[in-house]
């Protein structure tokens, strides 16, 4: 009988993380994206285009309500694993310009920067793995 040396605690969930770890991250970072565009939508809308109505006075309920359709269009794509890569890295780039502009416009995102650099970290280790290829429309890598 021969023994093996495996530095994992529970060997046996190798084989199932393989499967379920890119979907529960595709789940994760779309369920912010949604949440994002929900805020944008709703309760943030308002406050969000008084923000922006100093730099764009003209059409700052317009270019809310378009980030907020893309955050949806990126959540989707995120989630139903369909060019997972690329929506990957639109959201890692969405999230930097969250942290980047929330202290010119404190109501961009209704979440801490904390929240947004764990999301486009998460966002980048989907870019780097891809969709996972189950549950997903994009081949596997």
């Amino acid at each position: 009988m021969t023994t093996h040396l495996t530095l994992s605690t529970f060997p046996f969930l190798i084989p199932v993380g393989e499967i379920f770890i890119a979907l529960i991250v595709r789940i994760i970072v779309g369920y912010a994206l949604l949440a994002l565009a929900r805020y944008h939508l709703t309760d943030g809308r308002q406050l969000f285009a008084n923000d922006l109505h100093g730099t764009f006075p003209t059409n700052a309920p317009f270019l809310v309500t378009l980030g907020a359709v893309i955050e949806i269009v990126l959540a989707t794509l995120i989630v139903i694993g369909l060019y997972t890569q690329i929506a990957a890295l639109l959201t890692l780039i969405l999230c930097i310009k969250i942290v980047v502009f929330k202290k010119k416009f404190p109501n961009f995102a209704h979440e801490s920067t904390r929240y947004y650099w764990a999301i486009g970290a998460l966002a980048f280790a989907l870019a780097l793995v891809g969709s996972g290829g189950y549950f997903s429309f994009d081949y596997p890598l």
